[in-house]
Parts: C-alpha cells; sequence; structure tokens
C-alpha cells in the first residue's frame, strides 16, 4: 500500500499508537487520512481507537478492525 509518497505496512497496533483510516467513515465524519490513537486493544482483532481534532477535544471514538487503519 502506498500512500503520501511512502510506503506504509500493517502492523499489529500497540496501544497508544498512531493509526490512520484507510477509507472515510461518512456517518461519523472521519475522512480517508484521519490520525486517530488506539486507546484499547479489543478481543477478534478489534481496536478502540479516539480521533481527536487540533484543540485535543474527542471528535470520535470508533471500535475498528485491523483492516480499518495503518500504524503510523
Amino acid at each position: 500500500m502506498r500512500e503520501s509518497g511512502r510506503l506504509k505496512t500493517r502492523s499489529v497496533p500497540k496501544l497508544l499508537d498512531v493509526v490512520e483510516l484507510v477509507a472515510a467513515r461518512p456517518e461519523t465524519g472521519l475522512k480517508k487520512g484521519s490520525l486517530g490513537t488506539v486507546v484499547e486493544n479489543l478481543t477478534g482483532g478489534f481496536f478502540l481507537v479516539e480521533f481527536c481534532d487540533d484543540d485535543g477535544r474527542t471528535l470520535s471514538v470508533e471500535t475498528l478492525s485491523i483492516g480499518d487503519f495503518v500504524v503510523r
């Protein structure tokens, strides 16, 4: 997968890793490329990811599968 002129690989995220959405999530207002932070590793390959604005206010907390994002 090539994004922003550099190669990104899928790796298993750890707590507090910064991740990037690979597709828009219009139901939540998140765009492709939105950055979030892994705040919980759930069972079954799912992760709780928090997305914030530039002032640090939470925009959304999403349950995402490992295929929904790449680790930055």
